[in-house]
């Protein structure tokens, strides 16, 4: 895309130097002693004006096929580009899809708040259960939901229902953390090299910058970041901040998917097929 870019800009060039001094040859805008210079320059026989006249418009012709080649070459390499970036983006993004993902059933304050009081009593020394006897009153007053599920209603306890509910958030967190984790092993390398060979003849201020590396681009790499930086910062960090940093990054995720994968698949495939892109997107 590079390569092509410059050929049209050499090409254009080309075009106009000689262009201009074809024009300039043919409505004698020379004087006499300019004349003379150039024979000193290059002594020939003939005419001087009609050999450069031939040089100019062989290079304009020439370059004229050149950067027409060039055009028709730039627009398929372009479009090419871009449906590459877009592979390797989607790509990039199916890594994420594969982690567990974390439901809280019951209200998520009362959660957190019972996670907190869990850890404050662990490190105080201390016997508080306030937010135990909130989730115990919600989880009891909520007793039928759990009954039609489990059909024991017979032998339904809050207590151990929320023994229950704490232990399966808990291996889901851990199960969670460990895969962030492994986030390290994601190679963004692919699409960083899709995203580097883009190269617009004019628009990549307006659209690889603001648009491609803005809203695709940028936001993938610090979704990743994110999700590393928290897998590392896993061990020692309170379930409760544990739940919400998870809600966090599961959210942004369920965003970028849920916009076609961060907009690729709705405004990106637009820009590649749309007739102003086309025209005027080079």
């Amino acid at each position: 895309m590079c390569s092509k870019k410059w050929t049209i800009i050499i090409s254009f060039i080309i075009i106009l130097v000689m262009g201009g001094i074809y024009t300039f040859l043919q409505l004698r805008l020379y004087t006499p002693e300019m004349k003379e210079f150039a024979k000193n320059i290059i002594p020939i026989s003939n005419d001087i004006k009609e050999y450069f006249m031939n040089i100019s418009l062989g290079f304009f012709t020439g370059a004229a096929v050149t950067g027409g080649i060039a055009i028709s070459d730039y627009r398929i390499e372009r479009r090419n580009t871009l449906i590459e970036f877009e592979n390797a983006s989607y790509e990039f993004l199916q890594n994420f899809r594969n982690f567990s993902i974390l439901y809280i059933l019951e209200p998520l304050e009362l959660i957190q708040n019972y996670y907190g009081e869990i850890e404050h009593n662990r490190m105080f020394l201390q016997t508080n259960f306030q937010s135990k006897k909130s989730i115990l009153a919600w989880i009891e007053s909520h007793k039928e939901n759990y009954v039609q599920l489990e059909m024991e209603c017979d032998s339904f306890s809050a207590e151990t229902k929320l023994n229950e509910i704490i232990t399966k958030y808990d291996k889901v967190i851990d199960a969670i953390m460990q895969e962030y984790r492994e986030c390290e092993k994601i190679d963004s390398a692919k699409m960083r090299k899709t995203y580097f060979a883009i190269d617009f003849l004019f628009a990549n201020r307006r659209i690889k910058k603001k648009f491609i590396y803005n809203q695709i681009f940028d936001k993938q790499l610090q979704l990743s970041s994110e999700i590393k930086t928290l897998g590392n910062e896993s061990d020692g960090m309170p379930r409760s901040m544990q739940i919400d940093r998870i809600l966090q990054i599961q959210e942004k995720i369920a965003e970028e998917q849920n916009k076609g994968i961060s907009i690729c698949y709705h405004q990106f495939t637009t820009i590649i097929n749309s007739a102003p892109f086309a025209e005027q997107g080079i």
